[in-house]
């Protein structure tokens, strides 16, 4: 079993839910569209289809 780290150095089981991912992210960069500088940060390349769909 996985765990994650809290802020508050307590563990629990981290979710590996695709699409509890996806929704997290899209909160965390406000449903918004990654700039082409933002993508180019990325280790990989990242496709210019919209991340955060139906918005």
């Amino acid at each position: 079993m996985l765990y994650a780290d809290d802020d508050n150095g307590i563990g629990g089981p981290l979710v590996l839910d695709p699409a509890m991912w996806q929704r997290e992210l899209c909160r965390v960069i406000a449903y918004r569209t990654l700039t082409a500088a933002e993508q180019d940060r990325f280790p990989v390349h990242v496709s210019a289809q919209a991340v955060c769909p139906g918005r």
